[in-house]
């Protein structure tokens, strides 16, 4: 068995929820668009999150599940496509939603400013 040490932490991230917002969202009023998207963690109850299976981001969100008390419907993404091209099907309107670390929802919602980053769904945690 091999092991591996990381190194000191570089930086600190969270985990986000990236969801289109909806068509219109730049004429909304701010409470009708708050109100379009999910906005909460306790709001993933029931709703469908595309993610890798063996990423950091689906244990979160089996994790979440516990703490909610409910069921999120967690769909395995393909091993073939990498967390910015979810972020792109996201932007797209291929998937409703999926998870990324802060620092890379923020890079690409420069690339896809119909995109909403701003519901954190973890603690921060440490990049090494």
């Amino acid at each position: 068995m091999q092991k591996v040490k990381f190194t000191v932490p570089l930086a600190e991230t969270k985990q986000v929820l990236v969801q289109r917002r909806p068509d219109g969202w730049k004429r909304m009023k701010k409470k009708q668009l708050r109100d379009s998207i999910i906005g909460s963690a306790l709001d993933l109850v029931g709703e469908e999150v595309h993610v890798h299976a063996y990423s950091s981001f689906y244990s979160r969100l089996l994790n979440l599940q516990e703490e909610v008390g409910g069921h999120i419907h967690i769909v395995q993404a393909p091993g073939d496509i990498d967390s910015e091209e979810l972020i792109r099907m996201v932007a797209d309107g291929e998937i409703k939603r999926t998870v990324a670390d802060q620092n890379v929802a923020q890079l690409n919602n420069t690339y896809y400013p119909n995109l909403d980053i701003d519901c954190e769904i973890s603690f921060p945690q440490k990049i090494a």
